[in-house]
């Protein structure tokens, strides 16, 4: 798996296959976009530099065509990871520290990526890795990273004129990899296992951040580093969050929070890195070596999908509706693709873009209206 934002990717390769339910793929899809949606669908990836910047591609078809945005002038050079698109005009993209200044990178755009504009202060994104980025709408958004082994949380409130940063004194000193926001007071954001700890680290606030609190769990295996690397959620009470050989789905209700392993029946040392939630029954979660799964019932049983190459990190997946559904990936030569699916997962096709480089972040607009106008 890809867990570092550098793509010093694992030079092995673990040859297991997973033993899933075969529970097929769904019917027409009654969510946002799903009637000629996939047409007018806009979305944005990111990944590694090319040509002395960071890629960030955009596309307002669907991914028949994606256009790659920005300049030398306004990106960094630097791998870009995370990005979440709010709406045609809205979409922040963060990521690594640039080697001019040491600071973590965070870019947003106010006009459909004609410009982008880095945001943040400095001051608390010193030698700050960012990994991901989860907006509610225009004016509230989430980041997360680290600094070495310290855990960051930065938050705005104000459309990017200031980040402040969160959970000082509740964060674990470990590095922080995803942030799912449902709405301006509930936020989930995984991480790394704290040392003694045999699972990843799982944070809550439902305050908007003044405070966090953890949220521990068990699995049925055991792992010497249990890593959480992304989460994403139906809503704030049911969230999915994955990593090194684990899919958890977390519940709450009003009796508390509940953690329930839903890993299929696969090795250990798979780095599960992207989970998409289209609602609470429709997840996809992508993997190392090609491995694309789909659940139909809320995490208790999974599909193996077709990938159309072998070999790949597939890292990070979004969907517009039950049929149409995109996913990233890098290989170990630092070349990547952007996948597309138009059926639910039994056939998965590249798409053309207009860089040859790993791909990491990938978000499509997701509420009504906005992709398909």
């Amino acid at each position: 798996m890809i867990k570092s934002m550098s793509l010093a990717l694992l030079s092995f390769v673990v040859f297991s296959y997973a033993i899933l339910s075969a529970d097929g793929v769904g019917a027409v899809s009654q969510e946002p976009c799903a009637k000629g949606g996939a047409q007018k669908a806009i979305g944005w990836a990111v990944g590694e530099p090319v040509d002395g910047y960071g890629t960030i591609l955009h596309t307002a078809d669907g991914g028949r065509n994606w256009e790659r945005q920005g300049t030398s002038v306004d990106i960094p050079d630097v791998g870009l990871v995370g990005v979440s698109a709010v709406s045609a005009r809205q979409a922040w993209a963060v990521g690594g520290a640039d080697s001019e200044n040491g600071y973590g990178v965070i870019l947003h755009t106010k006009d459909g990526g004609e410009s982008w504009t880095r945001e943040g202060p400095g001051s608390d994104l010193k030698d700050v890795g960012l990994t991901a980025v989860s907006a509610v709408n225009k004016n509230i958004a989430w980041t997360v990273g680290s600094a070495g082994n310290e855990g960051v949380i930065l938050r705005t409130k104000n459309g990017g004129a200031l980040w402040e940063r969160q959970g000082i004194g509740q964060v674990p000193n470990v590095a922080l990899n995803g942030v799912y926001a449902s709405d301006a007071s509930h936020v989930w954001v995984v991480g790394d296992n704290e040392p003694g700890n045999d699972y990843g680290t799982i944070l809550r606030t439902t305050d908007g951040g003044a405070t966090w609190e953890k949220v521990p769990y068990e699995l049925s295996r055991t792992f010497s580093s249990a890593y959480l690397i992304t989460v994403d959620g139906a809503n704030a009470h049911k969230v999915w969050a994955v990593g090194r050989g684990q899919i958890v789905r977390i519940s709450v209700t009003s009796q508390g929070i509940s953690v329930t392993d839903q890993t299929p029946d696969f090795s250990s040392m798979y780095d599960i890195n992207g989970v998409y939630a289209l609602n609470r029954l429709t997840i996809w979660a992508v993997a190392d070596l090609s491995n694309i799964w789909r659940s139909r019932n809320g995490g208790k049983t999974w599909t193996s999908q077709p990938a159309p190459l072998g070999g790949q990190y597939v890292l990070r997946v979004s969907a517009i509706n039950k049929r149409h559904a995109w996913a990233t990936t890098s290989d170990q030569f630092g070349s990547g693709y952007l996948w597309n699916t138009s059926d639910g997962g039994r056939t998965w096709a590249p798409q053309q873009i207009p860089v040859a480089t790993g791909m990491w972040g990938i978000s499509f607009v997701r509420k009504q209206g906005s992709a398909c106008q």
